[in-house]
């Protein structure tokens, strides 16, 4: 079910711009505002959640078929959800490693956008 809500979401093409500017919202709140890391954590949490979740019916197949690129992008995102989370909880976890993960995602975000606006999509599958 929240599956089909994250491929309704990501058909429009306006919702790969709103993840972008999200992005860069949160990192003009942190740098040029010095406000702190929370929307930068919040972020961080919602999209590797959101991949986390789109994923998860998938591990078996992933494993099965040694989906190398699927299983990184996995990883990647529940090294990031956790980071994030442990942040945002109070544990004290070096900038580096959540400027790290905030500029993978950012990175993925260009480049779905740009797949987003450069290609027709008329269905996911």
């Amino acid at each position: 079910m929240l599956r089909a809500l994250i491929d309704q979401l990501m058909a429009h093409k306006a919702t790969s711009v709103v993840i972008v500017l999200a992005h860069v919202a949160a990192a003009i709140w942190a740098v040029a505002l010095r406000k702190g890391l929370g929307p930068v954590l919040g972020l961080n949490v919602i999209v590797a959640a959101g991949i986390l979740v789109y994923n998860a019916n998938q591990l078996g197949s992933m494993l099965d078929y040694a989906d190398y690129r699927l299983m990184a992008l996995m990883a990647f995102a529940l090294a990031t959800l956790l980071i994030s989370a442990a942040a945002l909880f109070g544990l004290r976890i070096p900038a580096a490693m959540i400027w790290t993960a905030f500029t993978g995602n950012f990175i993925m975000s260009l480049l779905f956008m740009a797949f987003a606006l450069l290609f027709k999509m008329d269905r996911l599958f």
